[in-house]
């Protein structure tokens, strides 16, 4: 009866030792199963996060370096643009006041004067800012002195655009000048004239 107990005993714990060794095995598998599929899992959200495209930085520095270089050429262009009248440079180094002469002198300047205003493309508006910018740029005794070499020139000038302007040439020696303008007021040459004064608005 005993040995039948200690078979029957042997037996059973034999049943659970196969018993726990196959719920190891499939814990164990099961582990394994859980722990793959999350390598798994964490593998494919590295590869998703890696396939996603990060946006590179902006760089401004191209723009702000065109767009200062814009600026910077914009203002030389400006002072490029800034208008000058070599003519009144020359009216004031070679008309004098008071000297022998002077008055003949005053005429030939007239008259490249007249030439210059026939043939410049200058807007008038422009040509009496600029000649406005030359006399406020001298000194107040080159100043007076200045308007008045351009008084002298004027009075040539208007005088060289009625009947006598022949004549006044030979006396000028100005004989082989033709007289390539008319009766009419030159515009840029007025401009000047307004600018120094000489003009009523």
């Amino acid at each position: 009866m005993m040995k039948q107990f200690r078979k029957n005993m042997m037996i059973c714990l034999g049943i659970a030792a196969l018993t726990a060794s196959v719920l190891l095995a499939g814990c164990s598998t099961q582990k394994e199963a859980d722990i793959s599929d999350r390598q798994e899992t964490k593998i494919g959200s590295e590869e998703a996060e890696s396939s996603i495209a990060v946006p590179e930085a902006t760089d401004y520095t191209e723009d702000t370096d065109v767009a200062e270089s814009t600026e910077s050429g914009e203002n030389s262009e400006n002072a490029s643009e800034k208008l000058s009248l070599p003519v009144l440079d020359e009216i004031d180094s070679k008309v004098q006041i008071g000297t022998s002469g002077s008055s003949l002198i005053a005429v030939q300047a007239a008259v490249k004067l007249l030439e210059w205003g026939e043939h410049t493309g200058l807007d008038p508006e422009e040509i009496r800012e600029a000649a406005s910018a030359w006399i406020s740029e001298q000194t107040d005794s080159d100043r007076e002195e200045a308007l008045l070499k351009l008084e002298m020139v004027d009075d040539a000038y208007q005088r060289l655009l009625k009947e006598d302007a022949r004549e006044l040439l030979d006396t000028a020696g100005c004989a082989d000048t033709e007289i390539f303008w008319g009766s009419e007021p030159v515009e840029p040459v007025e401009a000047i004239m307004q600018a120094a004064g000489l003009r009523k608005d």
